[in-house]
């Protein structure tokens, strides 16, 4: 059910399983910290700048390169049977070109491993 995506995405406890432990609010104009537990993980910064549902937007700043923000972009559908998810993370391209590719890499990796949990939060 659709609501209950949404919940998994938006609020702070859940958003916590799946991605990291967080003060992440999906409030417009909240600020929040991501601090992953693998090391060599940088901290990650945003503010909320859409929250409406189903759709949620919040900037994306990684303390190693923090003169570049991207973007996340969660959407959600109704569908016949379940819930469509999209999610964009864009502006990777703003990366100096001699960091892009790795940070392709490492959100890459990094996104993959939280769909899985929350599909597994999910199920």
């Amino acid at each position: 059910n659709i609501d209950r995506v949404w919940s998994a995405i938006t609020e702070t406890d859940q958003v916590s399983k799946w991605l990291v432990p967080t003060d992440f609010k999906a409030e417009v104009g909240a600020s929040y910290a991501l601090k992953s537990q693998e090391d060599g993980c940088d901290m990650v910064t945003g503010k909320v700048l859409e929250a409406k549902h189903y759709k949620l937007v919040y900037s994306w700043i990684n303390a190693s390169c923090d003169e570049v923000e991207t973007i996340i972009t969660w959407t959600l559908k109704s569908e016949k049977n379940g819930t469509s998810l999209t999610m964009v993370h864009s502006g990777i391209s703003k990366y100096p070109s001699n960091v892009a590719p790795k940070m392709i890499e490492s959100y890459t990796g990094g996104w993959e491993r939280c769909f899985n949990n929350l599909g597994q939060i999910l199920s």
